[in-house]
């Protein structure tokens, strides 16, 4: 059995840093961007202009790909072409390549037009590195980060650029490890894909964030309904003047967002606050019929319960499982009392363990009943249904059978789907 043990955050870190390379030979393609407009008397082109690109030349090193950028800028130069920047991508050679999801291979450098390097990418983008140590993307280290929220910015799109302001940063590595932290928090100690442990060999035994991931939200309109993942290697810094005019266009449209961020904010809260008082409301209704539960014999109460069930079958599957959750409670009830199903119920996991013996429509068309389901309810959808069955229901005992046996299990709803 494989050996598993808990990832520290150094080690994540390390991993995020040195992301772990397939033993295998590869080549260097050098890709070239020059500017496709000419700037003639303008000192802009903003707010948009075009590019070409050409494959400058393939080669076995980074050292050798600088080589070439180098000689591209001077021939660049010699014809009076206008360099934007240089990308050089990483492949195996000999092997199938599959999908290319972002663009590149194993892995990606860009330089600026003058052949400094400006930035990489931190995984595999290949197909075949999907879900494995070699395409997981853990963050980036901050210092790597080249903009801010609000900057406004290059986004290059194939051969055209147009203007941008950042609206979030690209996933750090600090902030993937909260990520994987809040997944842990949420199941109980362990992430989904066992991305919170080392198999023996000491890699990272899966992690859901890939080379796409590396990437930062923009808007180039008045609102969040207009923004784009761009992923970062292709978002550039400003390379001409940039208007008053402009500027304050892009920064208009970022602060409409941020307002329109806040509006959105307060009404979440307002919701929230709206769902507490409303969820308050029908708990305090439950409890006072709970405080009748003694009235009604643990029996009664799951044959109430089986006829409502039975009465929402094809009609309300969130109202039958109210019913269906609620008859937890009074099945436990059954067990500790004197009634001849007590031992059936000792025994009984689930309503559809005793609910034959509880409804004799159920027991006479259980084929016919057994095709419908419940689903799992989040708190909200929990509480609007059983406010709908006590508002709906005029069978004060029902009621009483309902509102107990939810006051149980309400704990277990998620607060959220």
């Amino acid at each position: 059995m494989t050996r598993q043990r808990q990832m520290t955050y150094k080690e994540f870190k390390s991993l995020a840093l040195n992301p772990p390379r397939r033993d295998e030979e590869t080549i260097f393609q050098v890709i070239g961007y020059t500017v496709n407009q000419n700037l003639g008397r303008r000192k802009s082109l903003y707010p948009e202009f075009d590019l070409r690109h050409r494959t400058v030349g393939f080669c076995h090193s980074v050292a050798e790909a600088e080589k070439l950028i180098a000689d591209a800028i001077a021939d660049d130069r010699k014809y009076q072409s206008e360099p934007y920047c240089f990308y050089v991508k990483e492949y195996p050679i000999g092997k199938y390549l599959g999908t290319i999801w972002e663009g590149y291979g194993v892995s990606m450098r860009l330089y600026d037009s003058e052949g400094r390097f400006l930035d990489k990418t931190y995984c595999s983008a290949m197909d075949r590195d999907h879900r494995t140590p070699y395409g997981i993307f853990r963050g980036r280290p901050a210092e790597s980060i080249r903009f801010k929220e609000g900057d406004v910015v290059e986004v290059r799109d194939g051969d055209s650029v147009h203007l941008a302001v950042v609206a979030s940063s690209p996933m750090t590595i600090e902030r993937g490890w909260e990520m994987r932290d809040n997944w842990k928090q949420k199941y109980n100690g362990t992430a989904p894909d066992s991305s919170s442990v080392l198999v023996d060999d000491g890699k990272e035994d899966g992690f859901p964030s890939d080379a796409g991931d590396d990437q930062s939200p923009v808007i180039d309109g008045p609102s969040y309904d207009t923004h784009d993942h761009i992923l970062t290697l292709n978002i550039m810094p400003l390379r001409y003047p940039l208007s008053d005019k402009l500027r304050k266009k892009y920064e208009g449209y970022y602060q409409s967002m941020l307002k329109e961020e806040e509006e959105y904010l307060r009404q979440c809260e307002q919701e929230k606050a709206e769902l507490k008082d409303h969820t308050d409301k029908i708990l305090s209704i439950s409890r006072e019929y709970d405080k009748k539960s003694h009235t009604i014999s643990p029996r009664e109460a799951l044959s109430l319960l089986a006829d409502c069930y039975i009465a929402y079958c094809g009609i309300s599957i969130s109202l039958r499982t109210i019913a269906y959750d609620a008859a937890d409670y009074w099945i436990k009830k059954l067990a500790m009392s004197e009634d001849c199903l007590a031992e059936k119920a000792k025994s009984a996991s689930v309503f559809m363990d005793i609910i034959s013996d509880v409804s004799e429509e159920f027991a006479a068309n259980k084929d016919h009943y057994a095709e419908y389901d419940i689903a799992p309810l989040c708190q909200s959808e929990a509480v609007d249904a059983i406010a709908e069955l006590l508002d709906t229901t005029t069978d004060d005992k029902l009621k009483i059978a309902l509102s107990a046996g939810f006051l149980e299990v309400f704990k277990y709803y998620h607060q959220y789907p």
